[in-house]
């Protein structure tokens, strides 16, 4: 297994780290807090299924 990963991968890891960071820091969770990961995590699957990775030559 390689190590060369889609920039796009890394950018969305870096995404989702940030924003479960972010979350986890309240101390307390809410239903919009909920939500906002679901988005988030909608948002890269939609990414991922429009814009597929290209496919190494």
């Amino acid at each position: 297994m390689s190590l060369q990963f889609w920039p796009g991968a890394v950018t969305m890891m870096l995404i989702a780290t940030i924003v479960a960071t972010l979350l986890s820091n309240g101390g307390h969770g809410t239903w919009y807090i909920g939500v906002l990961a679901l988005a988030v995590y909608a948002i890269f699957g939609l990414t991922l299924f429009l814009l597929p990775p290209a496919s190494p030559l």
